[in-house]
């Protein structure tokens, strides 16, 4: 394939990244942190030069780590179905057992061209580039001043896009709701009784035209909260956007699905089977929201829980990680306190108590740590040491009560799964007796 999009659907597989630039270091990378795969990165060049230093200075790090494992001053001649056949500048040839091959080199720009219609360039090299207008003899046009900016890796770009989707879901979620309660909202806040009295009974009712096709569109967005585990499981579903995504999406629907089931209902409860299926739908969803609330604690990467040994591996990690942070900051006692106080385990012996206790907590080392911006000269530094403490405190909290963890995860798991199929079943009982009544004996068809 030609570019990364989900790094968790390669789990547990050998992925060689083909490239030297931006692209498929941040690929390798992104790899290496977000799956289990054994990553293997080939280069024509003996230093990836053409990255950016911030991506040089990361994949040095992993491969010191023996986390992706460097094949500089090669080519790949080959590929065969679980071999692929590279060679060096000297003309040696090499063979390396393989899954899945990344093929991130990037074309050659169209340099002549561009100058000839008037268009200036400014290469950059291994360093950030600041936005200059040039004219076609490449020179600083009059009054354009420098202006620093630095690129988005793509695990940035993801969580930009992750963050969007949320609000244009949450968006179109307002909107149905807003329209739903236009349409009958007066007819819902009447008691059931002054109800049969409006013009509008017929079609807004359970079994009116209007209240059932509110319930299609409920059963559209149930049947749709299985388009995630399908995702997760069956291959066919794989690529596209990324599991993440589809997390979010299988939440949208979750929530949307109750919501709007009452609607169709028209809030009454005098249909059990009904009654019974929304209550369903609400636990499920309610145990999905818990379960999605857990997950920020289950020590898991790409769907697979991790060992105690992994977590202190992934600890041990993210202090390497920081500490040429600490040593960049101006007031390196400060900093080195908040690092302290982040790498302590939880205080009380209760996973209880420490999820209650959390928000809070959270909120507290947000704050300082965010007192501590003045410290770092560079926002990127900045960056990395504030999301590396939080992830070294979630990490300390995820090791004091892994056993309990993992248990309690289990359990939730088979919980919301059986949940899950007991809610399909009485869907399916629902409609299949609205069919009856309608297009059976004595029905209305």
């Amino acid at each position: 394939m030609y570019r990364l999009i989900d790094p968790e659907q390669f789990h547990g597989k050998r992925v060689l990244v083909v490239g030297g630039g931006d692209s498929a270091v941040e690929a390798a990378i992104q790899l290496a942190e977000e799956s289990t795969a054994k990553v293997s990165i080939s280069y024509r060049q003996d230093s990836f030069s053409r990255a950016k230093a911030r991506n040089r200075e990361r994949i040095g790090e992993l491969i010191a780590d023996e986390r992706i494992r460097p094949l500089l001053s090669t080519e790949v001649k080959s590929i065969d179905d679980k071999v692929v056949h590279l060679s060096t500048k000297e003309g040696a040839a090499g063979v390396l057992k393989n899954d899945v091959v990344i093929v991130s080199a990037s074309g050659e720009l169209p340099a002549a061209f561009l100058k000839g219609v008037g268009v200036g360039i400014r290469k950059y090299t291994g360093q950030e580039k600041g936005a200059v207008a040039t004219g076609a003899d490449g020179l600083p046009l009059a009054g354009a001043t420098a202006k620093p900016q630095r690129s988005l890796s793509k695990a940035e770009v993801e969580a930009r896009t992750r963050r969007r989707l949320s609000i244009a879901l949450f968006g179109i979620g307002a909107l149905i709701m807003t329209a739903l309660f236009l349409v009958g909202g007066e007819y819902y806040l009447l008691p059931f009784e002054e109800r049969r009295e409006m013009i509008e009974h017929e079609a807004l009712k359970p079994a009116g035209l209007w209240g059932h096709s509110v319930g299609v569109i409920a059963t559209v967005f149930m049947l749709a909260t299985f388009i995630y585990p399908l995702r997760k499981r069956v291959a066919a579903f794989k690529g596209g956007s990324t599991i993440r995504s589809w997390l979010t999406f299988h939440m949208f629907v979750g929530v949307m699905s109750p919501l709007i089931v009452a609607f169709h209902a028209a809030f009454l409860l005098n249909n059990m089977l009904a009654v019974w299926t929304w209550v369903s739908l609400a636990v499920v969803v309610g145990t999905g929201v818990f379960g999605r609330f857990l997950f920020g604690f289950v020590p898991a990467q790409a769907g697979r829980l991790l060992e105690l040994s992994e977590i202190r591996g992934r600890l041990k990690e993210l202090e390497r990680r920081i500490e040429p942070r600490l040593a960049q900051a101006s007031n390196g006692e400060a900093v080195r306190a908040l690092f302290r106080r982040a790498n302590e385990p939880p205080k009380t012996k209760s996973f209880a108590a420490t999820v209650l206790d959390l928000p809070a907590t959270t909120r507290a080392l947000r704050h300082d740590i965010a007192l501590s911006r003045p410290c770092f000269d560079d926002e990127h530094a900045f960056a990395s040491f504030r999301d590396g403490l939080l992830d070294i405190a979630r990490g300390r909290t995820q090791e004091a009560f892994y056993a309990g963890l993992k248990r309690l995860f289990r359990v939730w798991l088979v919980i919301h799964v059986v949940l899950a199929c007991f809610m399909v079943v009485l869907i399916t009982a629902h409609i299949g007796w609205a069919l009856y009544l309608g297009f059976g004996p004595g029905g209305g068809a």
